[in-house]
C-alpha cells in the first residue's frame, strides 16, 4: 500500500513560505490482519494450502501418529513460499510509512525531507524482504520418509530433522495409497521398497502427487520402486519383472547372476563401496565432474529406456565393474544416479546410497550433501 500526501497549494504555499510548516494526511493503513495468515509450518492452517476447501480422502489422525506425524501440520507445494513473499512486503512497507511518517510529524524539517525518508525507508526494507523471499529455508516444507527394511531409513530421517526439515518418519503404503500433503516423499532402500512400487494403489496416489507438483526420491530400492519397472538378467536373458511407479523413464536392473553371489546365506548383502563420477549437474556440486566413494548395497542400475532421452540427466556413473568374476555384468560407465521430471514434478533416484557417509560408514567418501541438494533441486523449482 502506498501512502499518498495531499497538499492545499494555495494555502500551504503560505504557510511553508511563513513558518516551514506542513501537514500530511494519511492514505490507508496497512490490514495488519494479513500478517495473521503468516505462519510456522507445523501451524495447522498450512493444511489449508495443500487442497482448496479440505480434502476428505487426506490420511487418518491415526495413520499420522502411527507414522510419526502430526495430523495437524502439513505443507502445500507452493502455497508456504506465497506467504513468505507476503509477509516480507507487509513489514517493509509498514515499517518504511511508520518511519516515514515519523520524521516528518515529530521533527518537522519540511516537505522534502518528509516524504524523502518516508518513501525511501519503505522502499529500502521492502526490497530487503522481497529479496529475502527467494532464500531456501528447510522448515518451508514437509517430507515423508516411507517406512522400509532399510537401516537407512532411520539415518535418512535423523538427518533431515537435523536440517530443519519437517519429516513424518515411517509412512505406511496406507498413506501412500490416500491424499499425499506432503512437498517431497522420499523411498529409502529394502527389499519392501520394490512391494511399495508394485502397489497399485500405492502407484495411483504417487503418480498423482508427483504430477501435480509433489517431488520424489528413491534410493536403491526406493530408486527401482521410482523407476519403469523392475528389470532381470540371468544367464544373458533379460524380463521385466514387476511394474513400478514409472516417475522416470528408467530400467531398475538387476543382475540376478551377480546378486546370487553377493548376498549372504541369511539374506542379507555384503557391504561394497564403489566409485561413483558425478557430471556437472547441480546435484553433485562441489564436486562436479569428480569421483567419490559411495555405498552400494545391492541396488540397480539405471538405464535409460531410451538412451537419447533428453529429460532424464545423469548425475553419477559406476566407475568400475561391481564383480569383475561376473562377464555379464559389465556396469562401468553406466548410470547410478538419475534426475528428471514428472508432470509438473520433479524426481531423483540413487541406486548407491547417500545417507551412508563419512566418518559413520567405513570406507566411503562424506556424501551428505547429495540428498540436501537433491532436495533442494527438486524443491527450488525455477
Amino acid at each position: 500500500m502506498k501512502r499518498k500526501i495531499y497538499f492545499i497549494v494555495p494555502f500551504l504555499l503560505f504557510l511553508v513560505m511563513s513558518c516551514d510548516y506542513y501537514e500530511t494526511v494519511d492514505a490507508d493503513w496497512p490490514d495488519t490482519s494479513l500478517d495473521e495468515d503468516v505462519s510456522d509450518v507445523s501451524d495447522s492452517s498450512d493444511e489449508s494450502d495443500k487442497s482448496e476447501g479440505g480434502d476428505p480422502a487426506s490420511p487418518s489422525d491415526d495413520d499420522y501418529a502411527a507414522a510419526g506425524g502430526d495430523p495437524s501440520t502439513g505443507s502445500g507445494h507452493e502455497a508456504e513460499e506465497d506467504d513468505d513473499g507476503g509477509e516480507g512486503e507487509g513489514e517493509g512497507e509498514g515499517e518504511g510509512e511508520g518511519e516515514g511518517e515519523g520524521e516528518g510529524e515529530g521533527e518537522g524539517e519540511g516537505e522534502g525531507e518528509g516524504e524523502g525518508e518516508g518513501e525511501g525507508e519503505g522502499e529500502g526494507e521492502g526490497e530487503g524482504e522481497g529479496e529475502g523471499e527467494g532464500e531456501f529455508d528447510p522448515s518451508d516444507y514437509e517430507i515423508w520418509v516411507a517406512e522400509t527394511s532399510s537401516a537407512g531409513q532411520e539415518i535418512i530421517e535423523t538427518d533431515l530433522v537435523n536440517e530443519g526439515y519437517h519429516v513424518v518418519t515411517s509412512v505406511s503404503a496406507t498413506m501412500l495409497s490416500g491424499t499425499i500433503t506432503a512437498d517431497v516423499v522420499i523411498i529409502p532402500g529394502g527389499m519392501n521398497a520394490l512391494d511399495l512400487g508394485n502397489n497399485a494403489s500405492v502407484q495411483t496416489a504417487v503418480r498423482s502427487f508427483v504430477a501435480s507438483g509433489g517431488h520424489f526420491i528413491g534410493v536403491c530400492g526406493g530408486a527401482i520402486a521410482g523407476s519403469d519397472a523392475l528389470y532381470a538378467t540371468a544367464y544373458g536373458l533379460e524380463w521385466r519383472v514387476d511394474e513400478m511407479l514409472g516417475l522416470l523413464n528408467v530400467k531398475g536392473y538387476d543382475n540376478l547372476d551377480w546378486m546370487n553371489e553377493y548376498m549372504t546365506p541369511s539374506g542379507a548383502f555384503y557391504p561394497f563401496n564403489t566409485p561413483i563420477l558425478f557430471s556437472n549437474h547441480s546435484i553433485a556440486s562441489p564436486y562436479e565432474n569428480q569421483s567419490l566413494t559411495m555405498a552400494y548395497r545391492a541396488g540397480p542400475v539405471l538405464y535409460k529406456i531410451n538412451p537419447n532421452d533428453p529429460d532424464i540427466d545423469i548425475v553419477g556413473t559406476y566407475t568400475q565393474n561391481l564383480d569383475p568374476s561376473v562377464t555379464r555384468y559389465q556396469i562401468s560407465g553406466e548410470p547410478a544416479i538419475v534426475a528428471g521430471s514428472y508432470g509438473q514434478g520433479r524426481v531423483v533416484l540413487f541406486a548407491v546410497h547417500p545417507e551412508y557417509s563419512a566418518p559413520e560408514t567405513p570406507g566411503v567418501d562424506d556424501v551428505d550433501f547429495l540428498l540436501s541438494n537433491a532436495l533442494q533441486w527438486a524443491l527450488m523449482l525455477p
